[in-house]
C-alpha cells in the first residue's frame, strides 16, 4: 500500500513562489560599465567604442584579455581596422582576390597583403605614398575614414575648418578633415585658449580609432557585421521587445553584462530605456543583450515604428490547437480570444526558456501584449499543474509515490497514488513498477497527481537490422525500417559511431536513403550504426605526377614513390576545396590528392588544401618547410605571404617552428599559404560569462593572472554526463583541456575531477588519502600540491583533517585540494537540479547541485530524487554548488 502522507508539487511551486514574492529582486539593471578587457577600465572615455568595435571583430585584444588602447595604430594596423569595418575581411582572406603588392615591402608573418589588396582594390589607400610601418597620423586618418564610408564625392576642394592650428593641416588632407566634422565623426582637443586644435601630425592610438570608427557606423549601414537597427516596443522588468527594420520582433533579456548607452554614449540603466527609441544593438544566441546604443532617428531612413499593444493579464480557460487559439479569463473576469501568429513571442519567465504552443495548457497564467485579436507576446508566469507532460523517468519511488522526469536537463518531482493508471502496449495490465529509469513518458495531471502514464519510447539497448528510409540531418534523426515492417525514428548525438565504407569520420550528413544498416540502440540514441550494403572501392592517396587527357589517364606517386595510373570517364566526380565548379583542369602536377578508384576507374577525386603532419625541420635560406604527414615526409616552399599562426605568440615568424610540432598547413599551388601550430592548455575556469559568449580561465603562463576567450559556435564541448553541452553547463572551478589550432579554439574539455572524504593526512609519508564513491586517491604532499580553504585561501596542510569532504582537481602534475564548507540542514525537496532546504534559523533557502554530487547515507549512495522531506542532512558546498550530501 501507497504512504498518503508524501508531498506534492503545488507545495514545491507555492512555497518557490512565495520566496521570489518577498526577495527584493526588483528590475535586474544592467552593469553598463562592463569591460571585456582587463586595461580598459570601466571609466575609460572609449570603453563604449571599444566594447562595440570588439563585437562587431573590428578590434581584439592580444589574447590574454589586453587591448592597449594608448598603442598607437600604424597605417598598415588602420587599414585592417577600416576593411573589417566595411565587412570586406572574408574577401581580404581570399587568395584569388590579391593584387601585386610587392611595392609596399609588406610583413610576410600574417596576411598583410589580403588586407592591403582590399585596401587597393577600394582605393582605400594611395599605393605611391602608403608606408605600413609609419603611424596614422590624425590627418592620414581623416583621408582613410572618408574613403571607408564613400564620401569623396562630397570632398570640398577648398575646404577649411574652425581648428587653431588649421594652418598645420596638410592641404591634401584639410578636405577630409572637413567633411569629417561635419559628419560627426572628428572632433578637435582643447586647447589653453578656450580652442580646439586637431594636432594633424600626431598618431592615433587603438582607443581613437575605435571611436573613430565607431562614429562612422551610421555611414555604413548595410555592411556585413554591422550591428542590426530596432525600435523598443516593450521594456518589460529585465525583457525588451525590439522591432526591427524587417518588422519582425523580438524579444531579449537585459543582465547584468549588458552594455547601455545613450545616444551621447553615456551609460545609462535599463529604466533609462524609452518605447519608441531606435537603438543599435547585439544580443548572443541565447538571447541575451549584449550591447544596447541608442541612434538619433533623424540620422537613419525607414526606422520601424513600434505599434500600440495593450496588456492583459489573465490565465487560459480554453485551448485550440488547430486553429492556435487561446480564450483567457482576464483579471476582470472579462473574456479575451486572440490568434497565435507567425511572429508571436512565446516564453516562461517562470523557467527563464521559450516555448512552442503545444507547451500552453489550461490553467496557466499568462502576461499578453496584443493587437487586437493577434497576440504579439505571450509570457506564461506561472504554469498550471495539470494537463499533459512528457519526460524521461529519472526516479520512481513507489514507497513515497514520487515520480522524478528530467526534460531538456531539468528534474521536476510529481506525486502519484495507487490510483495511477499505466499505458503500456507491451504489457497487458502495466503498474508502475512496470516502468523503468530511461523511459520516455507522457504523464497527465489531475488535482495535482499524476492520474495517468503512457509509455512513449521504452529505455532501450538492443541491436537490429534495417533500411534507411528517411534521414532529417536537422534534427538528428534517422528513421529505419525493420524487419517488423514498421518504421521507427531514431536519434543520434554526439558520442554515435558512424561506420561507412570509403568515410572517416562520418556523420548522419553521409548516410543515404536506401542504405542497408545494423544499428545499436542504447536508452533513446543510437550508439553506433554500420552501413552494410555499399560497394567497398578502393581509396588512394598521392601526388599527381602526370595528367594525360588524350588517353584519359592520371598517374600519382604514392607515399612509397611507386607509380599508379588510373583511367577516368565522364561520371569522374572531382571536389577541390574552396573552388566552386571544379574542372580537371584546375588539378596540376605536384598535387596531393585522394581517389576513390572502383576496378581501376577513377570514381572521386578530392583536394583538400589542409594537411595535418608534424614539423620536421625548416630552411630558411630556401625559404621551405618539411612536414611528416600521412603520406609520408615532404618538404613545402612556402608561399609569398605566408602566415604563421600559434596561439599563444602574437605574430610568430619561422623561428618560432620547432620541430615535432603538431600542425595544419594550408597550400596554394603546393606552396605553404598558413602554417597553424596545435596547442593545448589545461587550466581552471574562473568565470563563465554567457553573455558575451566568454570563458575566462587561470592563466596558465602567469600565476595570479587571468584570460579570457571568445567561444565561436564551432568550438566543441565534451562535458562528463552532458550529452550536448553548452557555453552555460562549464562551472567554475571546473579543471578544463583547451584544444587550440593556430589562434581559433577547436575543443574544450572538462577534465575528471574527484570529490570524496578525507581518510588520512599522512606527513610521515607525505601521502593525502582520499576516498569518493569508485575510487581510492593516494595525492602526494609535495610542492606541486595546494590546498585551500573554503574561502579559496591557500591554507597549509596541517588544516586539512581526516573526514572533511574535499573536490580533488589534478592539472598535468599539479594537484589542487579544494576544502567544502559543511552545513546541517533539513531537506524539503529537488528540483531543476537545486536542493530547497530549512537551515538552523528555520530559513527556506536553495542552493545548486554539482554535476558531480554524491549523496549517501552510511556505505549506501542515492540519487537526489530519493531524499525525502523532512531529511535531516549535512551538505557540502563550494562556490555555492553542493557537491556532497550525507544523510543522518
Amino acid at each position: 500500500m501507497i504512504k498518503k502522507h508524501f508531498r506534492t508539487t503545488v507545495c514545491i511551486a507555492t512555497m518557490v513562489a512565495i520566496i521570489i514574492t518577498i526577495l527584493p529582486l526588483g528590475i535586474i539593471q544592467a552593469q553598463t560599465t562592463y569591460s571585456p578587457f582587463h586595461d580598459v577600465p570601466t571609466t575609460h572615455w572609449a570603453l563604449p567604442h571599444i566594447v562595440k568595435s570588439e563585437i562587431r571583430g573590428v578590434v581584439s585584444g592580444y589574447g590574454n584579455g589586453v587591448f592597449k588602447p594608448d598603442q598607437t595604430v600604424t597605417q598598415l594596423e588602420a587599414v585592417v581596422m577600416a576593411v573589417r569595418a566595411m565587412g570586406l575581411e572574408k574577401d581580404a582572406n581570399d587568395v584569388n582576390q590579391y593584387v601585386d603588392t610587392s611595392a609596399l615591402s609588406l610583413p610576410t608573418t600574417w596576411n598583410a597583403r589580403g588586407f592591403a589588396s582590399v585596401a587597393i582594390k577600394k582605393n582605400l589607400i594611395d599605393t605611391s605614398t602608403f608606408r605600413h610601418d609609419a603611424g596614422a597620423s590624425r590627418a592620414w586618418t581623416a583621408q582613410l575614414l572618408i574613403r571607408m564610408i564613400g564620401m569623396q564625392g562630397q570632398l570640398d576642394s577648398l575646404a577649411k575648418t574652425t581648428f587653431k592650428d588649421d594652418n598645420l593641416i596638410p592641404i591634401w588632407a584639410k578636405p577630409s578633415v572637413a567633411l569629417a566634422v561635419e559628419k560627426g565623426i572628428i572632433s578637435g582637443m582643447a586647447n589653453p585658449t578656450g580652442g580646439f586644435d586637431y594636432k594633424p601630425n600626431d598618431a592615433v592610438t587603438r582607443a581613437q580609432l575605435a571611436t573613430l570608427i565607431s562614429r562612422s557606423d551610421r555611414y555604413m549601414n548595410d555592411v556585413q557585421g554591422q550591428l542590426p537597427l530596432g525600435t523598443i516596443e516593450k521594456i518589460d522588468n529585465n525583457q525588451i521587445t525590439i522591432v526591427k527594420k524587417d518588422n519582425t520582433k523580438a524579444v531579449y533579456r537585459i543582465t547584468t553584462t549588458s552594455s547601455l548607452y545613450n545616444a551621447n554614449y553615456s551609460p545609462i540603466t535599463t529604466t533609462q530605456l524609452v518605447v519608441n527609441e531606435p537603438v543599435r544593438f547585439q544580443a548572443n544566441a541565447a538571447g541575451d543583450i549584449r550591447y544596447i546604443e541608442i541612434v538619433n532617428r533623424s540620422d537613419y531612413n525607414n526606422l520601424p515604428q513600434a505599434t500600440k499593444a495593450d496588456a492583459i493579464n489573465g490565465s487560459i480557460v480554453q485551448v485550440y490547437p488547430e486553429q492556435k487559439v487561446i480564450i483567457v479569463k482576464q483579471e476582470n473576469n472579462t473574456l479575451y480570444t486572440g490568434s497565435i501568429v507567425n511572429d508571436t513571442i512565446l516564453r516562461n519567465s517562470a523557467q527563464n526558456r521559450s516555448i512552442v504552443f503545444a507547451d500552453l495548457q489550461v490553467g496557466d497564467t499568462l502576461e499578453l501584449t496584443v493587437n487586437g485579436s493577434a497576440i504579439s507576446t505571450l509570457n506564461v508566469t506561472k504554469a498550471a499543474q495539470s494537463g499533459l507532460l512528457k519526460g524521461l523517468i529519472f526516479a520512481v519511488d513507489i514507497e513515497k509515490g514520487l515520480l522524478t522526469l528530467e526534460n531538456s536537463g531539468r528534474f521536476s518531482t510529481y506525486t502519484f497514488d495507487d490510483t495511477v493508471s499505466v499505458e503500456y502496449a507491451a504489457v497487458r495490465f502495466a503498474t508502475i513498477r512496470d516502468l523503468k529509469k530511461g523511459d520516455e513518458i507522457e504523464i497527465q495531471i489531475e488535482n495535482e497527481k499524476v492520474k495517468k502514464v503512457k509509455l512513449i519510447t521504452p529505455f532501450q539497448q538492443t541491436n537490429f537490422s534495417g533500411s534507411i528510409v528517411a534521414v532529417a540531418t536537422s534534427d538528428n534523426i534517422v528513421t529505419i525500417l525493420t524487419s517488423e515492417a514498421t518504421p521507427k525514428a531514431y536519434r543520434v548525438n554526439n558520442n554515435t559511431v558512424f561506420s561507412i565504407p570509403d568515410i572517416v569520420s562520418g556523420g548522419i550528413k553521409d548516410l543515404e536513403i536506401g542504405d542497408q544498416v545494423t544499428v545499436a540502440i542504447d536508452g533513446q540514441f543510437i550508439s553506433k550504426i554500420s552501413v552494410t550494403n555499399r560497394p567497398t572501392q578502393e581509396s588512394v592517396k598521392g601526388q599527381i605526377v602526370l595528367i594525360n587527357t588524350t588517353l584519359s589517364m592520371i598517374t600519382i606517386e604514392l607515399a612509397n614513390k611507386e607509380l599508379r595510373s588510373y583511367k577516368y570517364d565522364n561520371t569522374l566526380e572531382l571536389q577541390i576545396e574552396s573552388v566552386s565548379n571544379p574542372r580537371l583542369s584546375d588539378l596540376s602536377e605536384g598535387t596531393y590528392v585522394a581517389l576513390r578508384v572502383d576496378k581501376n576507374t577513377i570514381r572521386k577525386i578530392t583536394v583538400n588544401n589542409t594537411i595535418s603532419g608534424i614539423i620536421e625541420g625548416y630552411d630558411k635560406t630556401r625559404n621551405t618547410v618539411t612536414i611528416k604527414h600521412d603520406g609520408g615526409t615532404t618538404t613545402y616552399t612556402l608561399d609569398t605571404g605566408y602566415d604563421i599562426h600559434i596561439f599563444d605568440i602574437n605574430r610568430p615568424v619561422l623561428e618560432d617552428l620547432t620541430r615535432g610540432m603538431e600542425v595544419i598547413i594550408t597550400l596554394n599551388q603546393n606552396r605553404i599559404r598558413k602554417i597553424e601550430v596545435n596547442k593545448s592548455i589545461t587550466s581552471m575556469v574562473t568565470a563563465v560569462i554567457t553573455d558575451w559568449d566568454r570563458l575566462e580561465i587561470e592563466d596558465p603562463t602567469k600565476t595570479g593572472d587571468k584570460v579570457r576567450y571568445y567561444i565561436y559556435d564551432s568550438v566543441k564541448f565534451i562535458i562528463p554526463g552532458i550529452t550536448n553541452p553548452k557555453l552555460s553547463d562549464f562551472k567554475v572551478k571546473d579543471a578544463v583541456k583547451i584544444d587550440f589550432v593556430g589562434y581559433d579554439i577547436k575543443q574544450i574539455q572538462v577534465l575528471p575531477t574527484m570529490v570524496g572524504s578525507v581518510v588520512s593526512v599522512d606527513t610521515a609519508r607525505n601521502i593525502i588519502d582520499v576516498r569518493s564513491r569508485t575510487e581510492n586517491k593516494n595525492v602526494a604532499i609535495n610542492n606541486k600540491l595546494e590546498v585551500f580553504s573554503p574561502a579559496e585561501v591557500l591554507m597549509s596542510i596541517s588544516n586539512l583533517k581526516a573526514n572533511d569532504y574535499v573536490k580533488v582537481i589534478t592539472m598535468n602534475d599539479k594537484t589542487k585540494i579544494y576544502q567544502t564548507t559543511a552545513v546541517d540542514v533539513e531537506f524539503y525537496s529537488v528540483t531543476q537540479n537545486r536542493v530547497y532546504y530549512y537551515d538552523s534559523a528555520r530559513s527556506f533557502r536553495n542552493m545548486e547541485l554539482d554535476r558531480d554530487v554524491q549523496i549517501w547515507k552510511d556505505n549506501t549512495y542515492y540519487l537526489p530524487g530519493d531524499l525525502k522531506q523532512g531529511n535531516q542532512i549535512t551538505m557540502y558546498h563550494l562556490n555555492n554548488q553542493i557537491i556532497g550530501i550525507r544523510v543522518k
